[in-house]
Protein backbone atom coordinates (compact mmCIF):
# COMPACT_ATOMS: atom_id res chain seq x y z
CA UNK A 1 0.00 0.00 0.00
CA UNK A 2 1.32 3.36 -1.38
CA UNK A 3 1.08 6.30 1.13
CA UNK A 4 0.98 9.59 -1.23
CA UNK A 5 0.82 12.05 2.16
CA UNK A 6 1.23 11.85 5.74
CA UNK A 7 0.51 13.96 8.41
CA UNK A 8 1.91 13.33 11.93
CA UNK A 9 -0.06 14.52 15.04
CA UNK A 10 0.64 14.24 18.57
CA UNK A 11 1.20 11.21 20.49
CA UNK A 12 2.35 9.92 17.18
CA UNK A 13 -1.26 9.73 15.66
CA UNK A 14 -1.75 11.46 12.30
CA UNK A 15 -3.41 10.35 8.97
CA UNK A 16 -2.59 9.57 5.65
CA UNK A 17 -3.55 9.23 2.46
CA UNK A 18 -3.32 6.03 1.03
CA UNK A 19 -4.84 3.04 -1.29
CA UNK A 20 -8.11 3.30 1.12
CA UNK A 21 -8.17 6.56 -0.44
CA UNK A 22 -7.28 6.59 -3.89
CA UNK A 23 -8.90 2.84 -4.60
CA UNK A 24 -11.99 3.88 -2.63
CA UNK A 25 -15.26 3.09 -3.96
CA UNK A 26 -17.73 5.25 -1.21
CA UNK A 27 -17.90 9.02 -1.43
CA UNK A 28 -16.70 10.52 1.76
CA UNK A 29 -12.97 11.14 2.16
CA UNK A 30 -11.52 11.22 5.47
CA UNK A 31 -7.86 11.67 4.67
CA UNK A 32 -5.41 14.35 4.59
CA UNK A 33 -6.11 15.17 0.72
CA UNK A 34 -9.38 16.56 1.69
CA UNK A 35 -10.73 14.40 -1.15
CA UNK A 36 -8.68 15.38 -3.80
CA UNK A 37 -7.23 11.62 -4.59
CA UNK A 38 -10.36 10.11 -3.33
CA UNK A 39 -11.38 6.82 -6.12
CA UNK A 40 -9.14 8.14 -8.63
CA UNK A 41 -6.49 5.66 -8.44
CA UNK A 42 -2.59 5.18 -7.79
CA UNK A 43 -1.77 6.91 -11.22
CA UNK A 44 -4.05 9.52 -11.01
CA UNK A 45 -3.11 10.40 -7.16
CA UNK A 46 0.47 10.48 -7.37
CA UNK A 47 0.08 12.65 -10.53
CA UNK A 48 -2.05 15.06 -8.28
CA UNK A 49 0.50 14.97 -5.97
CA UNK A 50 3.39 15.54 -8.47
CA UNK A 51 1.35 18.87 -9.20
CA UNK A 52 0.87 20.26 -6.21
CA UNK A 53 4.25 19.71 -4.65
CA UNK A 54 5.17 21.20 -8.49
CA UNK A 55 2.94 24.39 -7.13
CA UNK A 56 4.45 24.35 -3.57
CA UNK A 57 8.04 24.33 -3.68
CA UNK A 58 8.42 27.98 -5.22
CA UNK A 59 6.03 29.34 -2.16
CA UNK A 60 7.91 26.93 0.23
CA UNK A 61 11.44 28.58 -0.92
CA UNK A 62 10.35 31.89 -0.51
CA UNK A 63 9.38 31.64 2.83
CA UNK A 64 12.57 29.94 3.82
CA UNK A 65 14.12 33.48 2.00
CA UNK A 66 12.15 35.26 4.32
CA UNK A 67 12.34 33.25 7.67
CA UNK A 68 15.78 32.99 6.60
CA UNK A 69 16.07 37.29 6.37
CA UNK A 70 17.49 37.26 2.73
CA UNK A 71 13.76 38.45 1.37
CA UNK A 72 13.93 39.11 -2.29
CA UNK A 73 12.60 37.17 -4.81
CA UNK A 74 14.36 34.11 -6.43
CA UNK A 75 14.27 35.68 -10.16
CA UNK A 76 16.53 38.21 -8.80
CA UNK A 77 19.08 36.05 -7.04
CA UNK A 78 19.45 33.85 -10.43
CA UNK A 79 19.61 37.42 -12.61
CA UNK A 80 22.78 38.44 -10.48
CA UNK A 81 24.28 34.82 -9.76
CA UNK A 82 27.54 34.44 -11.40
CA UNK A 83 27.92 37.59 -12.53
CA UNK A 84 29.73 38.44 -9.27
CA UNK A 85 26.86 41.32 -8.27
CA UNK A 86 24.52 40.61 -5.06
CA UNK A 87 21.14 41.76 -4.64
CA UNK A 88 20.07 44.72 -3.26
CA UNK A 89 17.26 43.19 -1.88
CA UNK A 90 17.94 42.83 1.95
CA UNK A 91 15.80 42.36 5.10
CA UNK A 92 15.72 45.00 7.27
Amino acid sequence: MVTLIQESGSGGRGRRCDARCYQAKRPKCRCVCGGRNHGVGLAQAQANMREDWERAVPALRQINLLIEGRGGNESNREAHKGSGQQSSHRAP
